[in-house]
């Protein structure tokens, strides 16, 4: 009897293990899926690739940052999207990530699919152990071109604020030089009255 009674106990211990580990596969998958679910809804473009730069996953904001599918990313190698002149410091970046070090803010310029260039402005971090880098990116295009703008009326500005003050300077010195010359004026006026009045001869 007392057999049967510690089956039934073990049993029931058993059934309420399988229940608690049921329901915490639940929870984790819940949780997954929230996870997932937060990676493919945020605005701005997840990457994870590995150190040697190739894309294993990224985020749906790539199809309206960059105008790729998500598919047309992976395993490819995200400096091939990279302006050439930004591929530089974009490997310097990629080397300090390597080496574990966080990168908090960096730009460069990637292709979009129709062609053009976009700002990028990333953070990124690394899983040194697996070799994995964790990016982060924000489209700063507006901005950039905003502040383009803003560098170019600034010099407008500036040149205009020259222009100005070259001409404040040169009607100075035309102003110096009427003086002097209105009184040269003044002579030669009274040299030719003098002349025809006889008091001076040509000489």
């Amino acid at each position: 009897a007392a057999s049967d009674v510690y089956k039934r106990q073990l049993s029931n211990y058993f059934k309420m293990n399988q229940n608690l580990k049921q329901k915490l596969e639940e929870k984790l998958a819940l949780v997954e899926d929230k996870a997932n679910n937060f990676f493919d809804l945020f605005i701005n473009l997840h990457l994870i690739a590995d150190t040697t730069g190739t894309i294993l996953q990224v985020n749906n904001a790539s199809k309206n940052i960059l105008g790729y599918e998500i598919e047309e990313l992976i395993n490819t190698s995200f400096l091939d999207f990279v302006h050439i002149d930004d591929r530089e410091n974009t490997i310097k970046e990629m080397n300090k990530l390597a080496k574990g070090k966080v990168v908090y803010y960096f730009e460069n310029r990637y292709l979009h699919k129709n062609g053009t260039y976009i700002t990028l402005a990333w953070s990124a971090n690394t899983d040194t152990d697996n070799k994995i880098i964790y990016a982060s990116a924000q489209n700063i295009t507006k901005i950039k071109l905003i502040e383009v703008e803003r560098k170019k009326q600034d010099e407008v500005i500036q040149q205009q604020s020259k222009m100005a003050t070259m001409g404040e300077m040169i009607a100075y010195i035309a102003h110096q030089w009427r003086q002097p010359l209105a009184n040269l004026n003044g002579l030669y006026l009274n040299l030719e009255i003098d002349y025809n009045k006889k008091l001076l001869d040509k000489k």
